[in-house]
């Protein structure tokens, strides 16, 4: 896996044993190995996720306008979704497949 930087045009830093995340409380804490960096989330900032089939890429946008982005499985992506969203906002977990559609995630998945 990879975090992504938004700002600053995509600086790309490997994780050698992969994201860590812990959901407590509305809030999603994302650590990553090495040197201490953590990410706190709550789902009342979260405005949308999209995974992005053709990079992999799971895209994190906020209320304020700032974006996460990770690279990561499909699988993984899904399980940031539940954590991030309430059920009632499902459809704002959207796919954007190789196509260049986008569809809610959850639509043919369930």
């Amino acid at each position: 896996m990879s975090l992504c930087s938004a700002a600053g045009g995509g600086l790309r830093r490997p994780v050698e044993t992969g994201l860590k995340f812990l959901a407590r409380d509305e809030q999603v804490k994302m650590e990553l190995p090495g040197p201490g960096l953590e990410v706190i989330v709550e789902q009342a900032g979260v405005a949308q996720v999209i995974f992005f089939e053709d990079s992999s890429m799971l895209e994190i946008c906020l209320k304020e306008g700032s974006r996460i982005s990770l690279h990561c499985t499909f699988e993984t992506a899904q399980s940031l979704a539940v954590e991030l969203l309430p059920e009632a906002r499902d459809h704002d977990f959207l796919f954007h497949a190789r196509s260049g559609d986008r569809y809610c995630a959850w639509d043919d998945l369930r």
